[in-house]
């Protein structure tokens, strides 16, 4: 099963590289705890602003800021572990099912 970072980060790319020809197209790991800290950065921003009593518009627009950079490390991480999830679908001899499920649960927990 794909479920674990761990595997999309060594045995999944090795697996995608080879099917895209070698270009590496899932996240490393790295740039995006690097976007999750800037998001924390953001959040303590915001806690800060309420603390301050700043504008409620300002303090608003710095939540949706925040919203779409979170949206964003969650359509990255997806799309790596969908990617991943497909290559393993097509390798597998029982079709991956059980894969294409797992991924099918996780959109549905992503969209709501």
């Amino acid at each position: 099963m794909l479920g674990t970072w761990c595997q999309l980060t060594t045995q999944g790319m090795a697996q995608y590289d080879q099917v895209r020809g070698g270009s590496r197209q899932i996240m490393e790991k790295g740039r995006l705890i690097q976007r999750l800290k800037r998001i924390e950065g953001q959040i303590r921003g915001l806690q800060r602003m309420v603390d301050e009593e700043q504008s409620c518009g300002e303090i608003l627009t710095q939540i949706a800021a925040a919203r779409a950079a979170l949206a964003g490390v969650a359509k990255a991480i997806f799309e790596t572990y969908s990617k991943a999830c497909i290559q393993q679908a097509l390798t597998d001899e029982d079709g991956g099912a059980e894969v294409m499920e797992d991924l099918l649960q996780s959109l549905s927990r992503l969209i709501k």
